[in-house]
């Protein structure tokens, strides 16, 4: 049976984390290998950057809604959770319950089936809170834009050091937007 996209997104997921290996390699070969259509390519493509692009805001949310069991959370599980939350948080064109239950299928298909109905619970609580969310806490501002804009708690202590937070900010969240292709016509006699 062929891979999905959200399959091959979380194969790949798995040995960024596991391996510390480069999304790049990874995902070029494991769209030829899954033999992903244009439009599944697209999608794995988008869901892999966008969840390593988005880590650390992802586990604050799951981490939020999974109290006294966010330690507990087997990394594979955390991974499809990560997926599903990118998709109802950050992509519009998939309606959130598609998300939820193809994170339930996701821990069905990778054995997980006693964690599928944690997955389905939390991923349903913040569906239904999407509109208002928990805040990143503010208090302590390096924390805050690690947790935001996930990146590294060091690299933005050090950006503080030599820029003021709100250009920090602009810096970070300018770092995670995905950039827009553009095309030039040149025209010649």
């Amino acid at each position: 049976m062929p891979q999905t996209a959200r399959e091959t997104a979380l194969k790949i997921l798995g040995r960024c984390r596991r391996d510390g290996a480069f999304s790049d390699a990874l995902l070029a070969s494991a769209v030829k290998e899954a033999a992903l259509s244009e439009k599944d390519s697209a999608l794995c493509t988008r869901l892999c950057y966008g969840v390593l692009q988005n880590a650390a805001l992802c586990d604050f949310y799951i981490d939020s809604f999974s109290i006294g069991r966010s330690g507990k959370i087997e990394p594979k599980v955390r991974d499809i959770l990560r997926l599903s939350v990118y998709q109802i948080l950050f992509m519009d064109k998939i309606p959130p319950h598609a998300a939820v239950s193809e994170g339930v299928e996701l821990c069905k298909k990778n054995s997980l089936s006693r964690a599928s109905g944690f997955v389905n619970a939390l991923l349903r609580k913040i569906v239904s809170q999407r509109d208002s969310l928990p805040e990143v806490p503010r208090e302590d501002g390096t924390s805050y834009l690690s947790v935001k804009y996930s990146h590294p708690r060091e690299l933005v202590g050090l950006l503080l050091t030599h820029f003021d937070f709100d250009f920090t900010e602009g810096l970070l969240c300018a770092n995670n937007t995905p950039y827009q292709l553009l095309y030039s016509l040149i025209l010649q006699n």
